[in-house]
């Protein structure tokens, strides 16, 4: 009986520090793999939502361009109209032609180098293939 109690001694320790571990099992590359796919995702949804915030203020941005160069040729067509009228006749009518070159310079400028929207292309369609094995 004596020659069993050291043994039992040993098995009930090895048992109780069996009991006070930690049940949780160390990181695995799996787990490690998961969050980082998690930050991705992230990191994704972020940059597809500032995508977004810059083609609104592309789309914004060219629709103003465009209506500076409407306004801009509606601008010359009522200089012209000007002209026609007399407006460049009379006492130093040398000035008021300087007047009208300037203003026509100046409208011929905002219409000059109008950035042209690109063609919208279709989405490509899903592919099938994705997340199968």
């Amino acid at each position: 009986m004596k020659n069993l109690l050291p043994i039992a001694f040993v098995v009930a320790a090895a048992a109780g520090f069996g009991l006070a571990q930690d049940d949780t099992p160390p990181a695995t590359p799996q787990s490690d793999l998961e969050k980082r796919v998690a930050a991705l995702e992230q990191q994704v949804a972020t940059l597809n939502r500032d995508m977004a915030a810059r083609t609104q203020l592309l789309e914004d941005t060219t629709r103003y361009l465009n209506a500076q160069a409407k306004a801009a040729e509606s601008m010359l067509t009522t200089f012209d109209q000007a002209e026609k009228q007399g407006f460049t006749a009379g006492i130093n009518f040398a000035s008021r032609e300087t007047l009208l070159a300037g203003f026509r310079a100046y409208m011929n400028a905002q219409k000059a180098g109008l950035p042209k929207p690109a063609a919208k292309t279709a989405e490509k369609p899903a592919d099938s293939r994705v997340g199968r094995r």
